[in-house]
């Protein structure tokens, strides 16, 4: 009886650290897919800073191969695995998307014969301080509506300082420009609107573990 006991009790604690294992898996799997959607940007969301489709390809595939290293330590069927190659196919046209994205804002730009500091301003400040604006409206949660438009505001503040390149131009010049920036700013979404994938893959591969 004391060795039955013994390995009912070893039983019970195995099945809390499988089931604890599984648990921990499938937070991790989320946050992997959250991090999807927070990196799929041409603009960083935590600087601000313009996002190359280069970064951008690399930080996604960092969260793809994350994925992949779960279902491998889960042990996932095939077809859940399917599921996992399946979404990880779509990174090609979400990169894509990004290299159009600023191909667009390049055409633009040169379209209004700007000096090369307007440019690179609006490129580096003003756009990406707009495009935080226009997330942070988006943005599924309170908490994080307010933590982008602080984000903003401090990068709007920085374009729009009377010490900086946007200083030195005319009132009429800003408008204008400020229209522009808005215009680019709005390229991404419709772009991502317009295309045949909408929105960053989230891959359920734990519904059949």
């Amino acid at each position: 009886m004391q060795q039955q006991l013994e390995q009912a009790v070893i039983a019970e604690a195995e099945a809390q650290q499988q089931q604890a294992a599984c648990q921990q898996r499938q937070q991790q799997a989320t946050e992997a897919r959250q991090a999807l959607s927070h990196d799929y940007h041409p603009i960083d969301l935590e600087t601000g800073q313009p996002l190359e489709a280069e970064e951008v390809s690399r930080r996604l595939s960092g969260h793809f191969d994350r994925l992949d290293e779960i279902a491998k330590q889960a042990g996932l069927s095939e077809s859940a695995r399917q599921r996992l190659a399946k979404a990880r196919r779509v990174l090609d046209p979400m990169i894509a998307t990004i290299v159009f994205f600023w191909k667009t804002v390049a055409q633009r730009l040169a379209s209004r014969n700007l000096s090369p500091d307007v440019s690179t301003w609006l490129r580096e400040q003003l756009i990406p301080g707009v495009y935080l604006k226009m997330a942070a409206a988006k943005a599924s949660t309170a908490a994080q509506r307010e933590l982008l438009r602080a984000r903003a505001e401090e990068v709007l503040a920085r374009a729009r300082s009377p010490d900086g390149v946007g200083g030195r131009l005319s009132v009429a010049e800003q408008e204008s420009l400020e229209g522009l920036a808005q215009e680019c700013a709005g390229l991404f979404q419709r772009s991502v609107a317009d295309s045949l994938y909408d929105g960053p893959p989230r891959p359920s591969i734990f519904e059949d573990s």
